[in-house]
């Protein structure tokens, strides 16, 4: 059947056009095209059971599909997922995405939003590519609160963590007290070190308990060892003045900075106090143990202030007996005299 013009379908009721096959696992569809061309089809697929718009004389490519139970496949027939896209995307000035989103306002961000139906709460994704300001944001709100959570910034190639504007490669904003600005865990088991800023201090913790940190006015570090492990401790009775004149301090040129590098040479002190020396965990590395030298220091001070003291005494005592004896002598002198 040909039908010239225009063609139109009229009634005071629901209008419809049916189109059926009276066969099973058949087509129904509709033709578009020029130049006496068929260039679209779109209509039923009975063979898949899903409504196909097809750029082509039939059914058989999947242009865009749309399932029995309104699952949507572009290029593709529908999935288990409520909307397929499946296409070669290429990376560059001239790729291809599988979606583009673009924003007609150049100021602006285009987004995509993710939500629960019956909840006020969303979360967002939006970027910019405008010149001078590419960036992409991750934000969230729970209806009442809201956060910037992540912020990808293309011009200076950098990411801020709660920060919008990062002026680091990585930039972390801590946003409340008392709360760890960057955590390591191990997945082997559950200890934690983490760190963060006190009033102005950098802190470190070990499974929340403070073990150090860097001193805003000095840049010192200062170390913080579980209460209980020293206010118990037995005090340190053991002589060290010998064994730390045995230590022999290096002096060498660091690798890269070319500096003077002071320090010990750790199986050099090994072999005088193992507990002076630390392994890696892997047992493959030696290293001094720094802090400790520190204690060791005053306690050198104090040992060798010690001998100071015994020596400063029986000099006393010398110079005690040296007068007596200088006094004996002038009243023998002094009897001899008469």
């Amino acid at each position: 059947m040909v039908i010239e013009g225009n063609g139109l379908f009229q009634g005071t009721n629901s209008t419809n056009l049916d189109i059926f096959s009276t066969d099973d696992n058949t087509n129904s569809l509709m033709r578009f095209g020029d130049n006496s061309t068929n260039k679209v089809s779109f209509g039923y697929n009975g063979n898949n059971d899903y409504f196909n718009i097809s750029t082509a004389a039939t059914l058989g490519a999947d242009d865009l599909t749309l399932s029995l139970t309104g699952r949507i496949g572009i290029n593709s027939a529908p999935s288990d997922h409520r909307m397929l896209i499946n296409q070669n995307s290429t990376s560059g000035l001239d790729g291809d995405a599988q979606l583009y989103l673009q924003e007609n306002n150049t100021g602006d961000q285009a987004r995509l939003r993710f939500t629960n139906d019956g909840d006020d709460g969303y979360w967002e994704v939006g970027a910019a590519a405008i010149s001078g300001a590419y960036q992409m944001d991750f934000f969230y709100t729970d209806g009442l609160n809201d956060a910037t959570l992540l912020s990808l910034d293309g011009t200076a190639e950098s990411v801020g963590i709660h920060q919008t504007i990062p002026e680091g490669y990585l930039h972390l904003k801590q946003q409340f007290a008392g709360a760890d600005a960057l955590a390591f865990v191990n997945d082997n088991n559950a200890n934690k070190w983490s760190m963060r800023i006190g009033d102005e201090d950098i802190l470190i913790y070990f499974n929340g308990d403070i073990r150090g940190g860097f001193d805003v006015s000095t840049g010192n570090y200062n170390n913080f060892p579980p209460a209980p492990a020293l206010a118990t401790a037995s005090k340190m009775d053991d002589a060290v003045l010998g064994k730390v004149m045995l230590l022999e301090p290096r002096v060498g040129s660091a690798q890269k900075s070319h500096s003077a590098a002071l320090g010990f040479n750790p199986q050099q002190v090994g072999k005088i106090n193992a507990d002076w020396v630390v392994p890696s965990e892997d047992g493959t590395q030696l290293g001094v143990d720094y802090l400790q030298m520190a204690v060791l220091a005053v306690k050198t001070i104090q040992e060798q202030q010690a001998v100071i003291e015994a020596q400063q005494l029986q000099i006393r005592e010398i110079q005690e007996r040296r007068a007596a004896q200088l006094e004996r002598l002038e009243n023998i002198a002094r009897l001899l005299d008469r």
